[in-house]
């Protein structure tokens, strides 16, 4: 069919494999290598020639990024003439649609669309990391790299919409994105960000899950008409922010004033939907297998439905703020597979779900069962040296003697965890939103950016495998201006994890105050306080705390602690009991800030190890910043975390620093000094 001439290369164009707005799309063998290569074709001519210098603007920083290594298309180089623009990537064998159509649109299995997803989840990410929203995310533009030796392995192709992205930008034009899986801040003239291409990949999903279009509209009455009967009506503030709202939606005054859909025009509309939904949730029954409860494979493929569905639910919100990013997103339950490692870690329907998302190299889905050997518990006194031993010349011998004592030991615990990637990345989403709010002039964002929420929370937490046991962890932060979308505030997880207890509760905590400690007036604050009465009064669960005592400790604690302790009077029946760490100070050690003190913060019972950095009192859930790691974990021998910190526990519980509190003679001289 003809001959291109790039410089010293030359190009035989064999086919032509699809036509454009702007172009066509041909096959090609690269004469230098005899690689086949996919070459597309654009016209020189007005908004054509602004396009595609566009568009080779967006690949070239796609190739300096390495992003065919995230499942997008590789481009190879790019040539022109006068009137045309010639474009060079990867030969790729079929797109989705295609691929569709040749098994006459049959349903997809869940686990394989799980598989697309990922992979292009991953190939969202690393656009957002680029700031290139890809604006015409649809079947056609999602290719089966080569689908006889590597199934479902895909990449995102056409970037000939793509734009830079910015979170308040408007569409310049009505018709972004194909209308089956335009975004609705599209569709009501909205600001919009990345998250449209999330909206249409949830679009590609369900169709992929149904055979069919989900929103298959004539015209964009059609799509808004349609996703309102899945999605019900807008809130009435973004209907006021939209800017073509009255093209689709009229305000009725009375009776109590309200937005209502307008009526379509002109001929009657012919219902384009071969499945019509009241709600997302009605998508998990579309082609429901059987599942008897003896049969674990129909169960887990059933259980993976109905996480699929979940996932659609958080890719498809009127509201893009609501909307789950595409970091998120891939560690969905649905697609790290925690949904069904929890339950269904046995089946063969498990591994084959494994091996479709390694076969697929998504270098961007986090395995779901990571292992975690050698996780311990490190408890410690900790020696701060001061900084005069980093900085100033070697002191004397007589400087010596007086500087040396007070060196301040602080016993602290913490946890390390080996080899798990996800929850060190989860961690360190806390440890970016600390960083952004620490230069003049920052502000707490609301709501923060989805690049700050996490999938990983009480309700929906990490599955891991620590020392060779199954254990669901989640990362907490306090106070809640600081917790991202999806984040547990830490004040939530202790009181979850008290809730929880039905035989006992052990906590060790420096400061136990159920008020709080700096705002200015103090304020009762009885929020732990009751909880852990209520456990004690209420199911009988048994309560140990264990508070330091030492020169700087809060007269006003004391009275709490013993009516703490006074649940336990013989007659309740009631098991509470309170005791004191102590650690006196030498003399030289007491002149120092902090000389000798029980820093612990953490919490065990028979179902879950709860780990913080925060004082118990309200300030620290309220006012301060902070973290915590809750661990829940089935197993014995000694391995789980929550064994092994009980271990820590008992062990400061019955030694020489325990006091108990009603025994003021012993501990009142170490803490002789309080202040109110």
């Amino acid at each position: 069919m003809g001959t291109l001439a790039a410089g010293t290369e030359r190009y035989s164009v064999v086919a032509t494999v699809g036509k454009g707005t702007f172009g066509e799309v041909a096959r090609g063998r690269r004469s230098s290598t005899g690689e086949m290569v996919a070459i597309k074709i654009l016209r020189n001519d007005g908004h054509g020639q602004r396009a595609a210098k566009n568009e080779l603007r967006l690949l070239r920083a796609l190739r300096r990024a390495g992003a065919d290594r995230a499942h997008v298309v590789r481009f190879l180089e790019a040539f022109g003439d006068a009137s045309r623009t010639y474009l060079v990537f990867e030969l790729l064998q079929q797109n989705l649609f295609d691929f569709q159509k040749r098994n006459n649109f049959t349903p997809l299995p869940v686990r394989h669309i799980r598989t697309i997803t990922a992979q292009v989840l991953a190939a969202l990410v690393k656009l957002k990391e680029l700031s290139i929203i890809h604006a015409d995310l649809k079947p056609e533009n999602i290719m089966l790299v080569d689908h006889p030796r590597f199934p479902f392995r895909v990449k995102l192709i056409d970037f000939g919409s793509a734009s830079v992205s910015t979170d308040v930008r408007r569409a310049a034009e009505p018709y972004i994105q194909s209308r089956f899986y335009r975004a609705p801040e599209i569709l009501l003239g909205l600001p919009f960000c990345e998250k449209v291409d999330v909206w249409s990949l949830g679009c590609v999903l369900a169709e992929l899950h149904l055979g069919w279009p989900l929103y298959p509209g004539a015209d964009e009455h059609d799509q808004v008409r349609y996703i309102c009967s899945t999605l019900g009506l807008p809130r009435g503030e973004l209907l006021s922010a939209a800017r073509k709202a009255p093209a689709f939606f009229r305000w009725a005054p009375h009776p109590v004033g309200s937005w209502q859909l307008k009526a379509p025009g002109g001929e009657p509309r012919v219902e384009r939907r071969k499945f019509v939904f009241s709600s997302l949730d009605q998508l998990g029954a579309v082609n429901a297998k059987p599942a008897p409860r003896h049969d674990r494979e129909a169960l887990a493929e059933r259980c993976d439905v109905c996480a699929m569905v979940e996932l659609l639910k958080r890719m498809l919100t009127w509201d893009s703020r609501e909307r789950i990013g595409a970091g998120a997103a891939l560690r969905h339950p649905f697609v790290s597979l925690r949904r069904l490692a929890g339950d269904f870690q046995a089946t063969a329907y498990y591994r084959l779900c494994r091996e479709d998302l390694k076969a697929s190299r998504c270098g961007g889905v986090q395995s779901v069962v990571e292992k975690m050997e050698g996780l311990r518990l490190a408890p410690k006194w900790r020696r701060m040296a001061p900084k005069w031993r980093q900085t100033a010349p070697k002191p004397s011998r007589a400087v010596k003697r007086v500087l040396t004592p007070r060196s301040p030991q602080v016993k602290e615990l913490g946890a390390a965890i080996y080899n798990c990637s996800c929850l060190a990345e989860d961690l360190g989403k806390i440890f970016e939103a600390y960083w952004a709010l620490g230069v003049p002039g920052a502000a707490v964002p609301v709501p923060w950016p989805a690049n700050y929420s996490t999938a990983f929370n009480a309700e929906t937490p990490l599955a891991l495998t620590l020392n060779g046991t199954t254990a669901a962890v989640f990362l907490s932060s306090s106070p809640p201006p600081l917790c991202a979308a999806g984040r547990t505030a830490d004040l939530a997880a202790i009181l979850g994890v008290i809730d929880a207890a039905d035989k006992f509760i052990d906590v060790a905590v420096m400061s136990y105050l159920p008020t709080t400690e700096f705002s200015r007036p103090e304020r009762f604050w009885p929020a732990i306080d009751t909880r852990l009465r209520a456990a004690a009064f209420e199911r009988g669960v048994t309560v140990r705390l264990l508070a330091a005592c030492w020169r700087h400790s809060r007269a006003s604690m004391f009275p709490f602690l013993r009516s703490l302790a006074a649940l336990a009077d013989n007659r309740t029946g009631y098991t509470v009991e309170v005791r004191l760490f102590m650690v006196p100070s030498t003399a030289a050690q007491a002149r120092i800030p902090y000389a000798r003190v029980n820093h612990n913060k953490y919490m065990v019972t028979e179902k879950a190890a709860y780990i913080g950095t925060s004082n118990w009192s309200g300030d620290y859930f309220e006012r301060t910043a902070g973290s915590a790691l809750v661990v829940k974990q089935t197993g014995n021998g000694g391995g789980t975390v929550a064994e092994q910190l009980r271990g820590v526990f008992e062990r400061d519980w019955s030694s020489g620093y325990s006091v108990d509190i009603g025994d003021a003679e012993r501990w009142a001289s170490v803490c002789g000094s309080r202040q109110p």
